[in-house]
């Protein structure tokens, strides 16, 4: 494994995360299980760690800017960080041939959700907070500790689509959200399993890659801290669409020559 083509994909992985706010599991999954041959346990495991530190440093930007509505944050971060650590160890008793499907399943969803984002340019006061964090966070958590995404594609259009929240603090919001996700995630991923095969692993965590990954995404984090804001809800969608397609296509592959063996 060259670091260059962990640190590349830690660029779009960064990328993607800020930009769309999609935590860049998307990406770091099917490269750690695809291309560099990790068990998807290891792929899920260490892309968590990744995104918790690339998410850090996108709400930090994002708090600087005052984008971050922090009462709205924490509350759908209560019911995430429980799930996500209860998914998560779940997650470590499952075959990975289950946990690919899971993210088959998942991927699929997310194209026909994606499909009926519509634009909120105002939060509603009368909505129901409560309700929404309830909704996206354990449907984030549960996401999030199973396939190893982060939760932000399925709680960036979930936000984009709720009165609750303006369109302009859906991004910063969902990266609010998956810092605490991912973190309890990983911890379960850390202490369920004794399994060591290499230096700078902890449990399932690939530390050293995790940290590799988190490097190459900060020059492109950046970048899409600064771009997220003007581009239009179409063209968000329609990136989400081609990313969750490639990953489909090459998921499945793996999926087919697991079950062929």
């Amino acid at each position: 494994m060259l670091i260059i083509d962990v640190l590349l994909s830690g660029v779009a992985a960064g990328l993607m995360s800020s930009v769309l706010g999609i935590g860049g599991g998307v990406v770091i999954v099917p490269v750690l299980s695809v291309l560099f041959g990790f068990s998807q346990h290891e792929a899920i495991a260490t892309s968590l760690m990744a995104i918790a530190m690339i998410t850090a440093i996108n709400v930090w930007r994002f708090q600087l800017k005052k984008m971050l509505p922090w009462s709205v944050v924490l509350l759908i971060a209560f019911f995430s960080a429980a799930a996500s650590f209860a998914a998560g160890l779940t997650g470590t008793y499952l075959p990975q041939e289950m946990l690919i499907l899971l993210f088959i399943l998942f991927l699929l969803f997310m194209i026909i959700n994606t499909f009926l984002i519509k634009e909120n340019p105002k939060a509603q006061k009368n909505s129901s907070k409560l309700l929404l964090a309830t909704k996206i966070g354990l449907t984030t958590g549960v996401v999030s500790g199973l396939t190893g995404v982060g939760g932000g594609l399925i709680a960036t259009p979930l936000l984009l689509s709720s009165p609750s929240v303006k369109n302009e603090q859906a991004v910063p919001v969902s990266n609010g959200v998956m810092l605490f996700t991912t973190f309890f995630a990983v911890l379960a991923f850390m202490f369920a399993s004794s399994k060591i095969t290499r230096t700078w692993q902890v449990g399932y965590v690939h530390l050293d890659i995790a940290f590799f990954t988190f490097l190459g995404a900060l020059p492109s984090a950046w970048l899409g801290t600064k771009i997220q804001h003007s581009l239009s809800l179409t063209l968000k969608k329609s990136l989400l669409l081609i990313f969750i397609l490639i990953v489909l296509i090459r998921m499945v592959i793996k999926l087919y020559i697991l079950l062929k063996i």
